[in-house]
């Protein structure tokens, strides 16, 4: 996408652009913004979490669902041997 952009600007048929830094934008890979011409360009990515929190919630979820299971299975065997 780079390559692309800079042999537009060397061919002329458009001007260099500028980098716009969003500091108050959530997520990372939106915080920096290119210009082109005045122009936003949207640089479309696949595999790239829209809600990375999700993500977190869903990792926490398990991580708890794993230590119950653990806890219950530690306490159900000292319950069997009667400690």
């Amino acid at each position: 996408m780079v390559i692309a952009v800079r042999e537009l600007v060397d061919s002329g048929r458009v001007q260099g652009g500028a980098s716009v830094f969003l500091e108050t934008v959530p997520v990372p890979f939106l915080q920096d913004t290119p210009l082109v011409e005045g122009e936003w360009v949207w640089i479309e990515t696949t595999g790239v979490p829209v809600f990375p929190t999700w993500y977190i919630g869903i990792a926490a979820a398990l991580g708890a669902g794993v230590l119950a299971y653990l806890y219950r299975r530690r306490a159900l065997g000292r319950k069997q041997a009667g400690i």
